[in-house]
């Protein structure tokens, strides 16, 4: 059991940024930031000269957006294949499973990039949105900061086939949540956005059952 005095939140830090430097901008962009970080054990909350310089590479990304599409009259989920090139290079297993997900444009709310990338990856529409998680999705290398939604849809109407008109190949279909949750607990599923939000529909599904009928 946790003592009650543990506060399990994010917790605040304090860095001192000496230097950041673009290392490449493509595709991607990589940063290459140095910077001390002040010694909380020893009660400091700002660096001081004696802080330890670190320099680190950074993935400069963008806020995303993710969208987990869900029927409640049929109880299926939408997913897709889409082809990962890290994971080919990796696995050997490039067509991998994965939710909607997308950057969110300049000048574009949340919401409104989750709803786009909903019908742009599946052609679905959905009128509503219920929040679920934010979350970094791997914040030992890129400062991507992600937000999970889940969409009522009618899944019926989704896109065998898209993605096409931004050079990406996507392939969604239907499933039923409890196939997909299986498969992830096989290990079928290593897409890390798959996996959490397989994971927390799984946990509060319940609450989206009637939403056909509200």
């Amino acid at each position: 059991m946790t003592e009650a005095s543990i506060d399990l939140r994010d917790g605040e830090s304090r860095i001192r940024i000496d230097a950041r430097e673009t290392l490449f901008s493509g595709f991607r962009t990589y940063d290459l930031v140095t910077f001390a970080e002040a010694n909380q054990a020893t009660g400091l909350v700002e660096p001081d000269d004696s802080a330890q310089v670190l320099t680190r590479e950074l993935l400069v990304t963008h806020r995303t957006a993710a969208v987990l599409p869900y029927d409640p009259k049929s109880g299926d989920i939408i997913l897709l294949r889409q082809f990962r090139l890290a994971a080919h290079l990796r696995t050997g297993r490039g067509m991998m499973i994965e939710i909607v997900a997308g950057a969110v444009d300049a000048g574009e709310d949340v919401e409104a990039a989750a709803l786009r990338e909903l019908t742009e990856e599946t052609g679905l529409v959905a009128e509503t949105l219920h929040w679920a998680a934010d979350f970094l999705p791997t914040p030992g290398m890129a400062d991507e900061y992600a937000t999970l939604f889940v969409a009522p849809v009618d899944a019926t109407a989704f896109h065998a086939q898209a993605g096409t008109d931004e050079d990406e190949t996507i392939f969604p279909f239907r499933v039923s949540l409890e196939d997909a949750i299986a498969a992830a607990d096989a290990g079928f599923i290593t897409n890390g956005f798959t996996l959490l939000a397989l994971n927390w529909f799984a946990r509060h599904h319940a609450r989206f059952v009637d939403l056909q009928d509200a």
